[in-house]
């Protein structure tokens, strides 16, 4: 299906962008692009990987309230994951 197809490229991009962001300090924008992701599953495989992303972006972004409750709400959700250390 060219529509899906065109949908998850669109979102691979984004994830990139996003990562970009972060690496030249654009944290808010990064955060931005990571919740649009998130909000739209752009992404369906990937969708704990984006939530870590954005964990560390609203971390990075001077957020430490709003980056507890994300954390939280990631362990809760993916409380095996291998993006995180034992």
């Amino acid at each position: 299906n060219q529509v899906a197809d065109a949908k998850q490229r669109r979102g691979e991009i984004a994830l990139e962008i996003a990562d970009a962001q972060q690496q030249i300090k654009q944290y808010g924008e990064a955060v931005n692009v990571y919740r649009s992701l998130l909000n739209d599953k752009t992404l369906p495989d990937r969708m704990e990987e984006v939530q870590y992303r954005l964990c560390q972006a609203v971390h990075l972004a001077g957020d430490p309230n709003e980056s507890d409750k994300l954390c939280e709400a990631f362990f809760k959700t993916y409380p095996q994951s291998t993006l995180t250390s034992a």
